[in-house]
């Protein structure tokens, strides 16, 4: 849409979210990252347990040998007008 307009580039890169381990992610998201935390506050008893152990499990299955590396991949694009 934009291409007889904007001459286009192109990146990608990957902004990977390393951690120690999936509790530690846990700590992280719960606390700081708004729909982790605000879903997280709203469950109750069970439903909250079940959601940790299903985020920490979850962020678990990206365990390297240096703790956990989940690949979050992204595309730049820049554009300049013609």
């Amino acid at each position: 849409m934009l291409g007889k307009d904007f001459e286009l580039e192109f990146s990608e890169g990957d902004a990977a979210l390393e951690a120690a381990s999936g509790e530690a992610v846990w700590q992280l998201f719960s606390t700081s990252f708004g729909p982790v935390k605000t879903l997280n506050e709203t469950l109750e008893g069970n439903r909250r347990a079940e959601f940790e152990r299903a985020f920490v499990d979850f962020h678990e299955g990206f365990r390297t040998n240096g703790g956990i590396h989940v690949p979050r991949e992204y595309l730049l694009t820049i554009g300049h007008r013609r």
